[in-house]
């Protein structure tokens, strides 16, 4: 049928860059060289928003960055609005939507248990205009251990009947309450008392920004109580609230990967470095019951492996140790289901083919190298085991387009020492179609099916064209004294960005650690100008025939005894609306001297 007709498909309200935005969507890609300020305008109420308009990673989608939480936009669009391919809007549109609110909230971000030692900074937490958590850190405990991995990931069964016909214990609270993971009861929780200890309570600062999903990372690495080796259960709430419910994961820190596979005669360990992927040896692991008592034990040899001879049944739990590290698995969870992945691997043949190159992702035009390993059924190189053979035939390389048309074939021939090695050069077409390309490797040139395959990508890229360079005098603020502000922008091909459209805002908020390099820990000013963090749009300005402009900001603080971050961003927009974005900072002071707390 024919292409679908360009208009405006939905208007609905999306995050960009975890803050409110509201997204046009429409139903073919859009032309980038648009100005996007003369095309579209956008009302907050009553009030005409400025032009915050970003084109997405998806050409179809355009958003109005920074939209307020739960205000009501009015976006009009002119008929002018034109897609790649050169279509208008039939008519002039409209549409209204409201910004998605964002009330406080917090949760843990990782469903995951294993916290990987020193990579990770610490236990995610995500928070949406919450500053500051509680949290209460409990081990449990030794013997406890197998009863707690059996309630929070074995197989779950009926409990028998009471007296009254009604189920006993946990067995009708939900997944989550079983699991520990997510919004838990302050009831489910009081059942821990017997299984595990409270080790640790304090209150952690989170990423202050409002109106945003922000991602902190708690450093229960460095703290000393959660040191010891141990499952830990954290409970998070905010400060100076007492609900019904909280937010609990459970986690321990730990570089040991394991891998358990459990046969009929013996059961077969596996242990790994979660950061370097290699095998640990001398891993202590042991098998433990109902009780916590070890059932058997053994050490991983150099290529980690440990094996438990015999029937394993009674076991409840794997644990293994490395000094003040352990891992662990439940025996009880349901094993993982390989049917679930694409695990089949290479065909089995006497000739196996492995493609590769520096990267897969390319631009139209570009030349590229492709090599291609020839081994056998053993992994060996294909000529080693034919040495007084003929040399290897050669391979026959195709090259197909994102529609499985084909763009080039050629002929390969294996290198001068003839130890199975293939090399190709490649060269894109200069108006190749972007999307999922496939070069196919046949040692029979006339057989229907290749005997290997390999997957890339053609792309457009847009990296940024222009330089923006921001200088200001290096002293501080003080007083009404307004921050000037030095532009310069240039082509990165060095011609000036003269007559460009430049954006801006100032940001003031409060500076607690004005002088944090030289007298660390030391704070400064007036707690109630905690709130005072304020936001403001500057007059547009363009730069002048050599990219130049200066920007003279009003700094009006005079009601402030804080020492306060004076932020002015600018965004230079090239000639299709998409800004290079760069920020300066000064600190502004209400006096010239001021008494610091530490």
């Amino acid at each position: 049928g024919s292409a679908t007709a360009f208009s405006l498909a939905d208007c609905k309200a999306r995050l960009l860059d975890g803050s409110p935005a509201v997204a046009l969507m429409f139903t073919q890609p859009l032309a980038r060289s648009q100005d996007w300020g003369k095309l579209l305008q956008a009302k907050e109420g009553d009030k005409l928003v400025s032009n915050r308009w970003v084109l997405s990673d998806n050409p179809r989608v355009l958003m109005l960055a920074n939209a307020t939480p739960d205000s009501e936009y009015h976006v009009q669009l002119s008929a002018d609005v034109a897609s790649s391919g050169g279509q208008k809007l039939a008519t002039a549109q409209n549409c209204t939507v409201k910004a998605e609110a964002m009330p406080e909230s917090f949760y843990f971000a990782s469903k995951g248990v294993v916290l990987p030692a020193g990579q990770n900074g610490g236990l995610p937490v995500v928070t949406v205009n919450t500053p500051e958590v509680d949290m209460q850190f409990l081990r449990i405990n030794a013997d406890a251990l197998p009863r707690f991995l059996e309630q929070v990931g074995g197989r779950r069964e009926p409990r028998a009947e009471s007296a009254e016909g009604e189920y006993e214990g946990d067995y009708y609270y939900d997944d989550n309450q079983r699991k520990l993971k997510g919004t838990i009861s302050g009831y489910q929780l009081d059942a821990l008392r017997e299984m595990a200890t409270s080790v640790y309570l304090g209150r952690f600062a989170t990423d202050e920004r409002k109106n945003r999903r922000n991602v902190s990372f708690l450093p229960v690495e460095k703290i000393k109580e959660l040191q010891e080796p141990g499952v830990y259960v954290a409970v998070m709430n905010p400060p100076g609230r007492f609900g019904w419910d909280f937010q609990v994961t459970y986690f321990y820190v730990t570089d040991i990967g394991l891998h358990v596979r459990r046969h009929a005669a013996q059961t077969d360990v596996f242990t790994t470095s979660l950061k370097k992927g290699e095998a640990l040896r001398s891993i202590e692991v042991s098998l433990i019951d109902d009780a916590g008592k070890v059932l058997a034990q053994a050490k991983t040899d150099a290529e980690g492996h440990a094996v438990f001879a015999g029937n394993t049944d009674k076991a409840r739990a794997l644990l293994a140790r490395r000094g003040k590290e352990i891992s662990v698995i439940a025996l009880r969870d349901p094993a993982l289901d390989l049917s679930e992945f694409d695990i089949g691997g290479h065909p089995s043949r006497n000739l196996k083919l492995f493609v590769y190159a520096g990267r897969d992702l390319y631009r139209p035009g570009e030349n590229f190298t492709v090599s291609v390993l020839a081994r056998d059924a053993d992994g060996k190189p294909l000529q080693s085991a034919q040495q007084n053979s003929a040399p290897a035939a050669p391979l026959t390389l195709v090259l197909k387009k994102p529609d499985g048309s084909r763009a080039s074939t050629q002929l390969v021939r294996p290198h001068e020492k003839n130890n199975g090695y293939f090399q190709a050069s490649l060269t894109l077409p200069a108006n190749a179609p972007t999307g999922r390309w496939l070069l196919e490797a046949k040692t029979d040139p006339g057989a229907k099916r290749a005997d290997a395959q390999w997957a890339f990508s053609v792309e457009e890229f847009l990296p940024e064209r222009m330089k923006v360079i921001l200088t200001a005098p290096e002293v501080a603020l003080q007083g009404k004294a307004p921050l000037a502000v030095n532009v310069q922008g240039d082509y990165l091909y060095g011609a000036p960005a003269s007559g460009n459209r430049l954006l801006g805002s100032l940001t003031t908020e409060r500076q607690r650690f004005p002088v944090a390099k030289n007298w660390p820990g030391f704070i400064f000013g007036d707690v109630a100008d905690d709130n005072s963090r304020k936001r403001q749009d500057l007059s547009e300005e363009a730069l002048d025939d050599a990219g130049k402009a200066t920007v003279s900001i009003p700094v009006d603080l005079a009601e402030r005894n804080s020492p306060m971050t004076v932020r002015a961003s600018f965004s230079l927009l090239e000639t299709g609306g998409r800004p290079v974005v760069r920020s300066i900072e000064r600190t502004w002071w209400p006096v010239p001297e001021m008494v610091g707390v530490r």
